[in-house]
């Protein structure tokens, strides 16, 4: 049986690339596991419609939770230099809590001083 599941944060913007006939949003994890000096990257990629919404809605620092394949490929770059990845073919994307935002700043307005 090939299946995981992981929550993590994107640690950059989606990316979204042509495969064959339908789109791939290609994402980038990192998962502390309790242990924050030495966290988990992973590369996910997520294919069709859910690529779209991905897309659309995620943003780096958005926590989510994938489910899906691990996967290998293979490729050479045109310099013939030859890379390897593992990856996670995502068959489910879950949007979870959105990265806090720091406050807005409140803006002062000054009472205008009687003249003397």
């Amino acid at each position: 049986m090939n299946q995981l599941a992981l929550i993590g944060a994107l640690t950059k913007d989606p990316e979204t690339v042509r495969g064959g006939s339908e789109p791939i949003c290609r994402l980038r994890l990192v998962e502390a596991n309790g242990h924050p000096d030495h966290p988990l990257y992973i590369n996910v990629s997520v294919y069709g419609s859910a690529a779209a919404a991905c897309a659309e809605h995620l943003a780096k620092g958005r926590r989510v939770a994938v489910g899906g394949r691990l996967r290998y490929r293979e490729w050479q770059r045109v310099d013939r230099s030859r890379h390897s990845e593992y990856f996670i073919a995502a068959h489910r994307v879950e949007f979870l809590d959105r990265p806090a935002r720091p406050a807005a700043a409140e803006e002062t307005h000054a009472a205008p001083q009687p003249a003397p």
